[in-house]
């Protein structure tokens, strides 16, 4: 598969492995990462677009590829300002989505999170299903959303609330069963392994894959 590929997101817990595993895959032969701060990597077929995303319309011409991983996403504890907490899970995708489309793109994945309802009443679970809304709302003909409850993995920054629920999760996850499976933990690697693998089905249609899905997918 020859496919030239953009990755939203590729510095954060998953992104840096999807793009870990999109470098050493052979079905993927250009790999586009649009940065904040460059990368320490180097390979032939890695392209990074440094950027601070305040004009995302001076982005346009780089915007084109035939799939789209994004996986960008923020915490209140790092964005506590709703606005910029809007622009970075909204904002942001929702115009690449939107410019890939324009340019043939075929396939999305998106990372959202279990309990993504634009009808929440939860603010972090409607952002989500804003996004999700708008995505189906696209032409992008084989739309693949991610929806995990708690994200496992070594992250760059130290979050306790995050280490403490890691520990209590071990104990709760095997309670979880039937309907509530979808709400146990999910290895990063997991998800980024999932996208990976669904991008080379090439299914068409809108596809929502919770927690247990994804540990299949990996």
């Amino acid at each position: 598969m020859d496919s030239n590929v953009i990755v939203l997101g590729s510095n954060g817990l998953v992104g840096s492995l999807l793009l870990d595993i999109l470098l050493k895959s052979h079905q993927y032969s250009y790999i586009t990462v649009f940065v904040r701060k460059q990368l320490e990597i180097e390979h032939q077929k890695l392209n990074q677009i440094i950027t601070d995303f305040k004009d995302l319309e001076s982005l346009r011409e780089h915007i084109h590829g035939d799939i789209l991983f994004s996986c960008l996403g923020s915490t209140q504890k790092k964005t506590p300002n709703k606005e910029d907490y809007i622009f970075v899970d909204i904002t942001i995708p929702s115009f690449f989505a939107d410019m890939a489309s324009r340019k043939g793109l075929k396939q999305i994945h998106l990372v959202s999170a279990v309990g993504a309802s634009s009808a929440s009443p939860l603010f972090y679970n409607k952002i989500k299903g804003q996004l999700e809304d708008f995505i189906k709302e696209t032409e992008i003909p084989s739309i693949n959303i991610y929806q995990p409850s708690l994200i496992l993995g070594n992250r760059n920054e130290f979050r306790l609330g995050e280490k403490i629920t890691s520990f209590l999760i071990k104990v709760i996850d095997p309670l979880l069963v039937g309907s509530f499976k979808k709400y146990r933990s999910t290895k990063a690697l997991d998800i980024a392994k999932a996208m990976y693998n669904v991008s080379l089905e090439y299914k068409n249609g809108v596809y929502t894959y919770t927690s247990d899905k994804i540990k299949e997918l990996a």
